[in-house]
């Protein structure tokens, strides 16, 4: 399958509390390199052949805001209002889905490094797997504690930070999420769900930085990786 037929929905999740960030707007709407934290996101998305349209969930506070910054950008159809949680905000946008696409990727808005060459490498790979993400090698050794003291060790070579995008069959993206809602559970990304539902993800590695937006300091780091990106010049 070609790039451009992959007929692509992507969910942008946009309505977190953004408690750990602070400040007086939500993550999404920070200023980072002369534009808004969504803005990268859109950005690449919108230029993406394979996407077919852009559902936007965020916050019911701040729709007016989100909005805004989403009309420079044709291919965004759709911004709701999110939910309680990143479970049931992305519930509220797979209603939006258009029926004509054949898969729907997630992406946190949290994450406006993606780089083009990884969204292509996850597109390519998810044309060959029902269910696909993307990903980073752990480089810390990494401990399990038990009552306040460290009890064990976990080899790296076995994990996988789970990043976003996350691309999914539509149909097997949809049942993931009615098993969920019917069994009342919540997860920490899709993939979780869909695990439950098709054990095979098919996963890529991040070649470039793709690191979520937390704390303060986090913005700092990106404004630094755009900044090398751009060669210095974040005035575009």
């Amino acid at each position: 399958m070609k790039i451009e037929e992959m007929s692509v929905s992507v969910i942008i999740a946009a309505a977190g509390a953004s408690t750990r960030m602070g400040g007086a707007v939500s993550k999404p709407l920070l200023p980072l390199g002369g534009r808004t934290v969504l803005d990268w996101s859109l950005k690449l998305f919108d230029s993406s052949a394979a996407v077919r349209q852009i559902i936007i969930a965020a916050a019911a506070s701040e729709l007016p805001q989100i909005e805004a910054v989403a009309a420079a950008y044709p291919k965004v159809q759709a911004v709701v209002a999110g939910g309680a949680d990143r479970c049931a905000s992305v519930r509220l946008a797979l209603a939006a889905v258009d029926e004509r696409a054949r898969r729907v990727a997630v992406h946190d808005a949290a994450r406006p490094l993606l780089a083009a060459a990884d969204w292509q490498a996850l597109l390519e790979l998810s044309a060959k797997h029902a269910a696909a993400i993307l990903g980073a090698p752990l480089n810390d050794s990494v401990k399990t504690v038990t009552g306040g003291r460290l009890s064990g060790s976990l080899r790296r070579e076995s994990l996988l930070a789970a990043q976003t995008p996350q691309i999914f069959e539509r149909e097997l993206l949809r049942a993931a999420y009615l098993r969920a809602g019917q069994a009342g559970i919540s997860a920490g990304d899709d993939a979780e769900l869909v695990a439950a539902v098709d054990g095979e993800i098919a996963f890529c590695h991040a070649r470039q930085a793709n690191f979520k937006l937390t704390r303060p300091g986090d913005m700092a780091l990106a404004e630094a990786v755009l900044a090398r990106r751009a060669g210095g010049d974040l005035c575009v």
